[in-house]
């Protein structure tokens, strides 16, 4: 996702997806509204698609050393 959409990182610089299994240090800012936009746009979308009122986002393989 921040391949994509850097700006939703808390660092700057230029990132490259993943192409290999793994967990990376490269997190997404939760100090920035735009991440929460970004998500809240993705809830409504999957609302109209699973009837579910609930969804699991994971985030539990999250390093610690950001």
């Amino acid at each position: 996702m921040i391949a994509a959409y850097p700006e939703l990182t808390c660092f700057s610089g230029t990132y490259e997806p993943l192409t290999v299994p793994g967990v990376s240090t490269n997190l997404l800012c939760a100090g920035n509204d735009k991440v929460f936009e970004f998500y809240g746009n993705i809830f409504n979308e999957l609302a109209e698609i699973f009837p579910s009122n609930k969804f699991h986002i994971g985030g539990d393989e999250a390093p610690l050393d950001h």
